[in-house]
């Protein structure tokens, strides 16, 4: 079996769905690249349904192109249009894991603080403003997740957004079997945690940077 995940954390998802014959529902919340430190690819690959959500028209682009399911909107705790989203873009060649970093890091809803001492050091070359419509989980489930009747994996990385994205998610007819958070910022770990434990889900394991959380029924 081939994973793409950074760090492995694919498949370290799949340990929690041991069993190969049986086909979930995985919602991968900032897709970014169908061909490049993707969580889902592994999953689509052995038969499962696979869904990415990515505010990068670029990178959407690529999904369709590649036939995966694609839903092109910014997620937050909000509902807009027209909103600014700042994409990153990569020094040329910064190679990274065996490819190429493009658009993927720091990309976001919100220009955070840490991001001008990166362009200072020359990771980044340039930045853009774009417009994107902006979406909850709960939208999603009631506009374009119709069909969908069990998720068992939620992905989240959005670059220091993921709190807001949760709070987005109340319809629990879309709660997950697993969570799985980037968290870069250790300050967010107690919120992330209240946040998930009223939802029901408790911290399992953590790995690099991302966190898995579990329901705890």
């Amino acid at each position: 079996m081939n994973f793409y995940g950074e760090f492995e954390t694919d498949k370290v998802i799949r340990s929690y769905f041991p069993d190969l014959s049986y086909k979930g529902t995985f919602i991968e919340v900032g897709a970014a690249r169908p061909d490049f430190l993707s969580l889902s690819r592994h999953f689509k690959e052995t038969g499962w349904s696979t869904i990415g959500v990515d505010a990068n028209p670029v990178f959407a682009e690529m999904h369709r192109q590649a036939g995966n399911r694609i839903i092109n909107v910014a997620l937050s705790n909000y509902i807009a249009d027209d909103v600014d989203f700042q994409i990153m873009f990569s020094k040329d060649n910064a190679g990274y894991e065996g490819g190429v970093v493009t658009m993927e890091s720091f990309s976001s809803l919100k220009p955070w603080s840490h991001v001008g001492s990166q362009m200072t050091n020359g990771l980044y070359k340039a930045k853009k403003i774009i417009k994107v419509n902006v979406r909850t989980l709960d939208y999603l489930y009631d506009h374009d997740l119709a069909d969908i009747k069990k998720v068992d994996v939620i992905s989240i990385d959005v670059e220091g957004g993921e709190l807001d994205v949760l709070k987005g998610l109340t319809n629990k007819n879309l709660y997950p079997t697993l969570f799985v958070i980037e968290c870069l910022y250790n300050n967010r770990n107690a919120e992330e945690a209240a946040i998930l434990g009223s939802m029901g889900y408790i911290k399992d394991k953590a790995q690099s940077h991302n966190h898995f959380y579990r329901k705890m029924n």
